[in-house]
This record gives structure tokens, C-alpha cells and sequence, in this order.
């Protein structure tokens, strides 16, 4: 167990003089070069940038427009709606899930042998065709 840290721990300290001197320990460009260490730490003046364009097709037109005040008008308006309750709005999803129409998550037929069969209600509602 001893060896194996020992291994790990040179390892490391191999690549990163590796990684500070800019080539192997054993090359030419090695320790004693000076100039293989300063290119590596010089980094880049700016980040890459891609060339956009575009074009007008015209003078802009607004979609909707509103004079100040009716602008005016319809923040206060905004601001003096009174947010739903959780009470309310629980009511609202309970009447909405009483509307909808609900089917069965499983269904239990008997066949003609008397055998129980059980199917999804899904695949039972996409089946049929009235």
C-alpha cells in the first residue's frame, strides 16, 4: 500500500513539472530553457469573437401602442388586483377536475370463460370508437 502512494505522490510531482517547464524533464527544452517557460505562461489578449451582420427591412412598427396614461392606467390596475388565495384557487382546481371527465386508472372485465381479466383504462378508452 506504501509503494503504491509512493508511485501516486512521484507520479504527481512528474506532471506537474511536466506541466510548469512546458516539455519532459529529459528533452532539451527541459529545465534550462527559459524561453519555453515564459511562452507557456503568456495567455490570450481577448476572447474569440465571431463576425455578426444584419440589416433593416425598414422603419420599426410597434405592434400594440398605448399612451402614458392609458400605460399608467393599466399598472394600477395590475397593482390593485388582489392575488387568489390558496383556498380560492383549490376550489378552482377542484371545480375544474369535477368538469373534466375522469376514467378509471384500471378496469376489471370477466371474459366468457369466467376468467377476470384486468386492463388499463387508457387502453380500453383508446379502443373503442362510438
Amino acid at each position: 500500500m506504501k509503494k503504491i502512494i509512493l508511485l501516486a505522490g512521484i507520479a504527481l510531482l512528474a506532471g506537474t513539472a511536466q506541466a510548469q517547464f512546458g516539455g519532459s524533464l529529459n528533452s532539451a527544452s527541459g529545465m534550462n530553457d527559459s524561453r519555453s517557460t515564459i511562452a507557456n505562461n503568456v495567455a490570450p489578449a481577448s476572447a474569440p469573437q465571431a463576425n455578426v451582420s444584419g440589416t433593416n427591412p425598414g422603419e420599426f412598427v410597434p405592434s400594440t401602442f398605448e399612451s402614458y396614461q392609458q400605460a399608467v392606467a393599466t399598472g394600477q390596475e395590475e397593482l390593485d388586483a388582489r392575488p387568489l388565495r390558496v383556498a380560492e384557487v383549490a376550489r378552482m382546481l377542484q371545480a375544474r377536475r369535477k368538469l373534466e371527465i375522469q376514467t378509471p386508472a384500471l378496469i376489471a372485465e370477466q371474459d366468457d370463460d369466467g376468467n377476470v381479466i384486468i386492463s388499463s383504462g387508457k387502453q380500453r378508452g383508446a379502443g373503442k370508437s362510438n
